[in-house]
């Protein structure tokens, strides 16, 4: 008996959506994360460059998960996955938020 990959689709049919999801839902996952772990810290005391900081940091870890994103979207595409038009919408959501933080990164 020929053993078979648990998570092949079998011939014929187009592979389950995961890249597809993982890059419209990474990226959110990062902002939801880091603006919760802005918001956790205690207000007043004039902590103005611990929340600069975290927003900085914010913005890069933002910028990555939009990188890993739009790759993700990239790999769903080239693997032909069901849910195209996720995958598309993934692509032009992380290619337009990559767009104010890459001149962010490149100004002077």
């Amino acid at each position: 008996m020929p053993e078979t990959d648990q998570g092949a689709s079998p011939p014929g049919e187009r592979p389950r959506p995961l890249w597809n999801v993982i890059s419209v839902a990474l990226p959110l996952i990062v902002l939801v994360v880091g603006i919760a772990q802005i918001l956790s810290a205690p207000f007043g005391g004039g902590d103005y460059a611990g929340r600069l900081g975290s927003a900085v940091l914010l913005i890069i870890a933002l910028g990555i998960g939009c990188i890993v994103g739009l790759v993700a979207a990239v790999i769903a595409l080239i693997r032909g996955e069901r849910w195209a038009a996720l995958s598309w919408f993934g692509a032009l959501c992380n290619g337009l938020a990559l767009v104010p933080i890459l001149s962010l990164a490149f100004q002077d």
